[in-house]
């Protein structure tokens, strides 16, 4: 049998037809290189280099060797690749970044099944406006973010997967006034402070000017709502106990007993624009690459969890 090392030392001297260009190239004396392809010709009883005045040149059986090698040194390269990735996976740490409404209806499971999967692996959550993803990244202070990736146009500098989108209601709670009005409108809706995330434009140009839901930020073109937060619990904690409300989906409030409702109205326009954005100049590591699969995974088999998507 013949050792790797071996195998690449002979390919190395059949390309360069020296001993000493050779030596030089694998970083070892000339003799040293002697000694180990006679001691190989010794072990296999037989000739792999004609040694000429001039030069040398390699035999038939050692152009045939070399060809048989090449697959056995491109195994041995994908063994030391997955030998690599194995061990960061068994040491590594992700960075992740994800939006309100992204973490409560996919990453807990996301987040659930990583750490099952990969439990040696160090898993930072950061609970982040949507709005400062990008700088985040560029930054490197987060490897990976999950949530609501509203570019007219995709930046170059990142990679996009885009989520399905989900179809949002207005969350109140039980005996909101809101409950007891038969025709209602998101007029109606209007007339309440909203606790949420910032809200980008494309969705807080259908609110009507004079909505008391928040004040629109002039120099940014994003809506500050009423209450700002980050936390869904804070969001239910806001709603349960003030007339405020909320942006939410059937199984966001599904846990809460009732103490939340989704308003009988549906506004084709009010749904998520989600994805999963990485850095696209070095690409994602092992670890960043397997949590990436899973949300991805996740979010194909979630769909019978909710009422409605738009397609």
């Amino acid at each position: 049998m013949i050792e790797l090392k071996r195998l690449h030392q002979i390919a190395v001297l059949a390309e360069t037809r020296s001993f000493v260009r050779a030596a030089k190239m694998l970083g070892i004396s000339q003799p040293s290189l002697s000694r180990s392809i006679q001691e190989l010709e010794r072990q296999l009883g037989l000739l792999l280099f004609n040694r000429g005045s001039a030069q040398i040149s390699p035999t038939e059986i050692c152009m045939t060797i070399l060809e048989k090698g090449k697959e056995i040194q491109k195994h041995s390269k994908e063994l030391s690749e997955l030998i690599r990735q194995k061990k960061l996976m068994e040491t590594g740490h992700v960075s992740l970044g994800t939006g309100l409404y992204a973490k409560h209806t996919l990453m807990d499971a996301v987040i659930s099944r990583f750490a099952a999967t990969f439990p040696s692996v160090r898993l930072d959550l950061n609970l982040c406006n949507w709005t400062v993803y990008r700088e985040l990244l560029n930054d490197r202070k987060i490897d990976l973010f999950v949530g609501e990736a509203d570019d007219e146009t995709p930046d170059p500098l990142f990679c996009y997967h885009y989520l399905r989108r989900q179809q949002g209601y207005i969350v109140v709670r039980r005996n909101h006034p809101l409950t007891r009005i038969i025709d209602l409108t998101f007029e109606h809706v209007a007339e309440y402070p909203l606790a949420s995330t910032k809200v980008p434009q494309r969705l807080f140009r259908h609110f009507p000017t004079s909505a008391s839901l928040g004040e629109v930020d002039t120099k940014s073109a994003i809506f500050d709502p009423h209450f700002e937060g980050y936390l869904w619990e804070d969001m239910v904690t806001i709603v349960t106990n003030t007339d405020a409300v909320t942006f939410g989906a059937p199984t966001s409030i599904s846990r809460y007993g009732g103490q939340l409702v989704c308003l009988d109205i549906l506004l084709p326009w009010l749904h998520t624009n989600g994805a999963i954005v990485w850095r696209a100049d070095t690409g994602p590591s092992p670890e960043v690459g397997a949590l990436i699969e899973i949300t991805r995974a996740v979010d194909e088999t979630i769909q019978s969890q909710f009422e409605e998507w738009i397609p």
